[in-house]
C-alpha cells in the first residue's frame, strides 16, 4: 500500500554504475544487482512513495547505459528522482531524465510532501572524482534554506562532505567546497539529515551537528580499510568486494525521520509470526499498554 497522508517512505539507491562491465550477450553484474534491488522495493508490504537515485547511475555517462537504467525503471510503482554523480554526464543525464528539474545548468531541485522538504544538490564537476559546489550552487542552496526556515528538510547529494577514513576515496580535509557548504547550512535547524552516496559503503556520522548517512551501493562495495594508500606503491590490497547490494529506506512520520539500511539477497527466514510466537507478541503489546 502507498504511504499514508502523514507518512512518507523514501527509498534511496546509489552508485549503480551501469556499464562498468558490459556483456554484449548478457546482463552485466551491476544490472542484475540493480534489478534485484528494484524487485525488493516493489514487493515491500508498504511500497515507497519516492525513489531517489543518488548519483553514479552509470559508469561512463553514455547513452546506452542510461537507456538500460530507464528500461529497468519502467513501471516502477514509485516516483523517481535522480541525482548526478561524478561518473555521470549532465547532457546524457538530461536526455535520460527529461522531466528532471534543473537550477540553471545544475541538477538541483526540491520535492515536498507530507510536511517534509527534500533538497537535491549537484556536486558533480566534470573531470573530477571528488565533489564541487560552486558559487551558483551555493547561492541556490542558500535561497532554498532561507525561504523555508521552519519546514523540516533533508538533503540528498552524491558526495559526502566528510572524511570516512577510506584514504583513497576521501577528500582533503576542509576542502573549499566542503567549507562553503558548511557555512551555508550553519544555523539552519530545519535540516534533519544529509543523505549521500559515492563511498560504496554504508556509513553513519554527523556533519556540523546534522546526522549524515552514506547509503551502501548497488555496485560492489569498497573494502573497509583504514590504512593509508601510497599512489606510487601498489601493495596488492583488496579494493572492491562482492558484498550484497544495499538499499536505504527513509521513513518520515509524525515529525520523526528514520533511516533503515537493507542488504539485498535471498535470506533464509528463521521465524514467522504464527501461533507459536503469538504469546511473545501478546506480552510485548501488553507491556506497551502499561505505558
Amino acid at each position: 500500500m502507498v504511504g499514508l497522508e502523514n507518512e512518507l517512505i523514501i527509498a534511496q539507491i546509489t552508485d549503480i554504475h551501469i556499464g562498468f562491465d558490459k556483456h554484449p550477450d548478457g546482463i552485466e553484474l551491476n544490472e542484475k544487482r540493480f534489478q534485484a534491488s528494484l524487485s525488493y522495493l516493489k514487493n515491500l508490504p508498504q511500497a515507497p512513495d519516492f525513489l531517489f537515485l543518488t548519483g553514479d547511475i552509470t559508469e561512463s555517462g553514455d547513452a546506452d547505459s542510461y537507456r538500460k537504467v530507464i528500461a529497468n525503471l519502467e513501471n516502477a510503482p514509485f516516483k523517481i528522482f535522480p541525482l548526478i554523480g561524478n561518473h555521470d554526464n549532465r547532457e546524457e543525464f538530461r536526455k535520460a531524465f527529461p522531466s528532471c528539474p534543473n537550477a540553471g545548468e545544475y541538477v538541483q531541485y526540491t520535492v515536498e510532501k507530507a510536511g517534509l522538504r527534500v533538497i537535491v544538490l549537484d556536486t558533480h564537476e566534470p573531470g573530477l572524482h571528488g565533489g564541487a559546489f560552486c558559487k551558483d550552487r551555493q547561492k541556490w542552496l542558500k535561497l532554498q534554506l532561507q525561504s523555508h526556515p521552519s519546514c523540516p528538510t533533508i538533503i540528498f547529494m552524491h558526495h559526502p562532505p566528510i572524511l570516512s577514513g577510506i584514504d583513497w576515496m576521501d577528500p582533503v580535509d576542509d576542502e573549499n567546497w566542503i567549507r562553503s557548504f558548511a557555512e551555508i547550512i550553519e544555523g539552519h535547524n530545519q535540516i534533519l539529515a544529509i543523505n549521500c552516496g559515492h563511498l560504496h559503503r554504508q556509513l553513519f556520522t554527523n556533519f556540523k551537528g546534522i546526522p549524515l548517512l552514506v547509503s551502501g551501493s548497488i555496485a560492489p562495495a569498497l573494502t573497509l580499510d583504514f590504512e593509508k594508500v601510497d599512489p606510487e606503491k601498489p601493495d596488492g590490497r583488496n579494493l572492491v568486494s562482492e558484498e550484497p547490494p544495499m538499499v536505504t529506506l527513509h521513513r518520515w512520520k509524525d515529525g520523526v525521520f528514520t533511516s533503515h539500511c537493507q542488504p539485498i539477497g535471498e535470506w533464509q527466514t528463521l521465524a514467522n509470526y504464527d501461533t507459536k510466537l503469538q504469546p511473545m507478541m501478546r506480552v510485548i503489546f501488553k507491556e506497551k499498554n502499561f505505558n
